[in-house]
């Protein structure tokens, strides 16, 4: 097991990231149980999820996707 060890690879996080699955659940939910239009309720759910990302990146210093647009000149 330990000779194992040296091939162990973790995920990497990203801010916000534990809210991506989280709505996504929810938004299967919506559809399959709930019988709301799949494309409408997974862009509503990727807007919030996007939101959220970008308000953890700015809470933590990090650039977001603005600022990498507005450095390429984009």
């Amino acid at each position: 097991m330990m000779e194992q060890w040296q091939w162990v690879k973790g995920n990497p996080e990203v801010p916000g990231g534990y809210f991506m699955p989280r709505h996504l659940d929810n938004a299967f939910r919506k559809v399959v149980y709930g019988g709301e239009d799949p494309r409408e309720t997974i862009l509503d759910y990727v807007r919030v999820i996007n939101e959220e990302i970008t308000n953890k990146r700015i809470e933590f210093g990090l650039p977001t996707l603005e600022d990498l647009k507005n450095n390429t000149g984009r």
